[in-house]
């Protein structure tokens, strides 16, 4: 019996996530993890044949990791050249460039791995009229979104004593009302600053930071912004008196010490936090208790190692990339692993409908189904080359997708129906995903 993404991804994005007050347009993808913050969307992808997906254009972008961000008829790119960051407007229709914006890198620190490359790594923000993105050492730029015009800037690291994060700055600035919420790490946690002005709101009290996007959440009737340090996972208040302050913290530890993505939370209050390494993955619940907040640790899984690729959660299943090249489905109320796949090397996924698109860390892409019972390959094509880190915007049938060059826009709509389908299944396609305890020894799983 095959549960499918139709089942539950309609509704999905109105009970899996608690969201911002102010969702953006389900036609963009304006900020991290889509309209309702959960990359999931309601679009309708249609499997291709032989020839692949049709790609409307191609740009070399430049060096870089961060995922392009689209509102109106604008795909917004962010890449290196050289000592600069270029961010890009281009036309959805044929990608020619509208304008342009570059600013000086920062020094790196002698500590910091660049061998990975010097990013950006952190997908831009549309919001409030501005575009605004952060570079390899928080070089913080809002500039107007229909012109390229500078509007403010800030220097997270003289400003606020942003350190020399190891892989460089990764963290995307979250939208709240009309304001930008800004992962700094530095004498304060967070900032919210005005997205128009570039005014300072509120600080949060000092907590280091990782590579981690926050979320936003709504837990115990208080709305906060939650996200993972170097070794926890914590929620920051963003209204009222205590807005800035941090009203829980739970340790998440890994041998790193680093955690690069999550946490997720269903409906039933639950949240999933896991990073690669030996942390695994913890069920947590967090409860308001008194003026409080109370965090309960319900189950711990060591054989899930997600680093940083994006996961979907589907009511109680969390899908995702474990290790390095296994595809995984995690059941949330038993804390266990219900079944894995090998040959999908460091997915990103985005749940499309009733499918799921997966783009690896080799420039595959995938047009897939998901269930508890296993994952079906229904289309795949060789977009782009390794690494290929950065996740998919999805925009109705369009799909964007980067490597660390180049950025290329997809036509995935249905085809006429009087156009001759064609059989869009890969002869290859890989056999149904097993159940661990069916499958190799545990010190072969994820």
């Amino acid at each position: 019996m095959r549960l499918r993404f139709v089942h539950v991804l309609s509704c999905l994005a109105l009970v899996t996530f608690i969201s911002s007050p102010l969702l953006a347009d389900s036609a963009e993808w304006s900020r991290w993890g889509g309209p309702d913050e959960n990359f999931i969307v309601d679009s309708r992808l249609a499997p291709w044949g032989e020839g692949g997906p049709v790609e409307v254009f191609r740009i070399e972008l430049g060096a870089g990791h961060a995922a392009p961000s689209v509102a109106g008829d604008s795909v917004y790119g962010f890449h290196r050249d050289d000592d600069h960051f270029v961010l890009s407007a281009f036309s959805t229709a044929d990608g020619a460039r509208r304008w342009h914006h570059r600013w000086p890198a920062q020094d790196n620190g002698k500590d910091q791995v660049t061998q990975f490359g010097l990013g950006p790594n952190s997908m831009p923000l549309v919001h409030e009229g501005r575009v605004i993105a952060i570079g390899w050492n928080g070089e913080l730029q809002a500039v107007d979104a229909a012109t390229g015009k500078p509007v403010w800037s800030k220097n997270l690291m003289a400003d606020y004593g942003l350190p020399h994060l190891r892989f460089g700055y990764s963290a995307a600035p979250i939208p709240w009302g009309d304001r930008v919420l800004v992962m700094v790490g530095g004498r304060v946690g967070a900032v919210a600053f005005n997205a128009a002005t570039g005014a300072e709101e509120w600080t949060s009290e000092a907590f280091k930071i990782s590579y981690a996007s926050p979320r936003l959440m709504e837990l115990g009737g208080e709305r906060q912004l939650v996200t993972m340090t170097p070794d926890e996972v914590l929620g920051v208040a963003l209204e009222g008196e205590k807005a800035g302050a941090v009203r829980w913290r739970h340790p998440h530890v890994n041998q790193f010490t680093n955690n690069c993505i999550g946490p997720w939370l269903g409906e039933d209050g639950t949240m999933m936090v896991a990073s690669q390494g030996d942390a695994g993955a913890q069920v947590i619940r967090v409860e308001r208790q008194g003026d409080g907040f109370q965090v309960e640790q319900l189950s711990k899984e060591r054989k899930v190692s997600f680093f940083h690729s994006t996961v979907v959660r589907q009511g109680d299943t969390v899908y995702g990339a474990s290790g390095d090249s296994f595809l995984i489905a995690f059941d949330v109320p038993t804390g266990k692993i219900l079944w894995y796949e090998r040959g999908f090397p460091k997915v990103n996924i985005v749940g499309v409908g009733e499918r799921a698109l997966m783009l690896d860390v080799d420039g595959r892409l995938l047009l897939t189904e998901l269930d508890r019972d296993g994952v079906e390959v229904l289309a795949e094509a060789q977009i782009l080359t390794n690494p290929a880190w950065a996740p998919p915007t999805v925009v109705d049938q369009r799909v964007y997708v980067r490597d660390n060059e180049t950025l290329v826009a997809l036509d995935l709509g249905p085809k006429p129906k009087d156009a001759k389908p064609k059989d869009a299944k890969p002869k290859d396609a890989k056999p149904k995903s097993v159940k661990p305890e069916e499958a190799k020894p545990v010190s072969d799983a994820p």
